[in-house]
């Protein structure tokens, strides 16, 4: 229990550093964009809360907060608006030099869109480093196993009738199959065509085809990985170890994984037998769908791109990423979208942030460079939400202001102060709402699910 829960708070540190230093970086965008047009920044803060330590620039306070939860750009003009409202004045008259009063709709326009841009343009580096980074990536040798051969963990009857469990893959239409996870990105391009594959079984090599089945737009084989059941990773206490072999479930002999599964789906206790370091032994597991261990996987190092396609890739990943934020924002908000998936499309700031570092911890655990390419793809998401999220035109949200400065552009002339305030204060009213509405989320998770 005490480990789970240090695990969990590991996960969820990890987590709010990463989507701390994203907002932050989205604060830095606004900043860099008001000192660009010589608007004075008051206060840039990494974290917020007590401040733990501050410095005095030339025209900005920079500080360090306690709670590493984003940060804040206080940028100078609330003097203006507080005596513009004591004063009961109709428009900013008296604005002092470097206010964001003081300067033009249009390049308040700019400052505030500067946040979102700044989130793409953070989004397009980080999915480029994924993409030039040299990683380990899983490589499982192309044994195949037909589903077929297990009704209780499959529900499809279509099988390969020239394949039995075990074969291996050695080239799909000529082109040589190096892993399983070749194979799968073969078989799920296909687009329903036939294939032409050589195969071994045993010491014996043979040509056959491989035809697949269509289900609702979906092509399938028949087919799963096979895979031999040693253990690779212990994620909880287990008397279970790394690296041991379980040879047999209850007495019955396991060749794969799936034989594992299939003889302790519907057992609350099963007794394994277990080969570690040439010694057999018995343990006693919980039975069912869920474990606290996985499977030993092989590994192969994956070069990394060059700068120029990756970063192509990168900006292009980035587009893609945003068009499906966007697309299942647009459902949510329209009603389009069943309540499973928005259970499954929306997260609160907690469990992301926990998931976050739990992805990241479980690529630790295989290599530090396999935790890391997580963390910054998974930030690379989380960048990309910001920023969609930031342009929905609510006043407190940088989309808010934007719209609210396209409306003085056009009508050549600025809101009232009071105005102003209003509009602050119901978007203000809005993003205390949809914080209620993310955290409640996360209540519902943790404690009633």
């Amino acid at each position: 229990m005490l480990n789970s829960l240090l695990s969990f708070l590991i996960n969820l540190v990890i987590g709010i550093l990463g989507i701390g230093l994203i907002v932050f970086l989205h604060e830095l965008g606004h900043f860099f964009a008001a000192r660009l047009f010589n608007i004075d920044v008051e206060t840039l803060s990494f974290g917020m809360g007590p401040v733990i330590f501050s410095h005095d620039g030339k025209h900005t306070t920079y500080c360090i907060s306690l709670l590493p939860f984003g940060g804040y750009c206080r940028i100078k003009g609330s003097v203006e608006l507080t005596k513009a409202l004591k004063d009961k004045q109709n428009e900013f008259t008296h604005t002092e030099k470097g206010s964001f009063f003081g300067t033009t709709p249009f390049i308040r326009f700019l400052i505030f869109l500067a946040g979102p841009i700044t989130n793409f343009i953070i989004s397009v580096l980080l999915f480029t480093s994924v993409y030039a980074i040299s990683t380990q990536v899983i490589s499982n040798p192309a044994l195949v196993l037909k589903i077929t051969d297990y009704p209780s963990l499959y529900s499809s009857t279509f099988e390969q009738t020239t394949l039995l469990t075990g074969n291996e893959i050695l080239t799909l239409e000529g082109k040589e199959i190096t892993d399983w996870e070749s194979l799968t990105s073969i078989l799920a391009n296909s687009d329903g065509a036939t294939l032409k594959a050589l195969v071994k079984r045993g010491k014996d090599t043979f040509e056959t085809t491989l035809s697949p089945t269509e289900n609702n737009g979906h092509y399938s084989f028949g087919l799963a990985l096979y895979q031999s059941p040693i253990v690779g990773r212990i994620d909880s206490v287990t008397e279970l170890k790394v690296n041991d072999k379980i040879l047999a479930v209850d007495g019955i002999t396991i060749n794969n994984t799936n034989d594992f599964y299939s003889h302790v789906l519907d057992k609350e206790v099963v007794t394994l037998t277990v080969l570690r370091k040439d010694k057999q032994q018995e343990i006693t597991i919980k039975g069912g769908t869920s474990f606290d261990f996985a499977w030993k996987s092989n590994y192969k190092t994956q070069k990394g791109m060059s700068f120029i396609p990756a970063l192509v890739k990168g900006f292009n990943k980035a587009l893609n990423v945003s068009k499906t934020t966007v697309e299942a924002l647009y459902n949510i908000i329209s009603a389009k979208a069943k309540t499973e998936e928005v259970r499954n499309t929306l997260t609160g700031p907690t469990r992301a942030a926990q998931s976050i570092g739990m992805i990241t911890m479980l690529g630790a655990k295989s290599s530090l460079l396999i935790g890391f390419r997580a963390f910054i793809y998974l930030l690379a998401i989380v960048s990309i939400s910001i920023c969609v999220a930031n342009l929905l035109p609510i006043p407190n949200f940088d989309g808010g202001q934007m719209l609210i400065n396209l409306y003085s552009i056009v009508r050549k002339k600025d809101l009232t102060p009071k105005g102003y305030v209003i509009l602050q204060l119901s978007g203000l009213v809005c993003t205390i709402l949809i914080l209620l509405f993310m955290y409640g989320l996360d209540f519902k998770h943790y404690f009633m699910h």
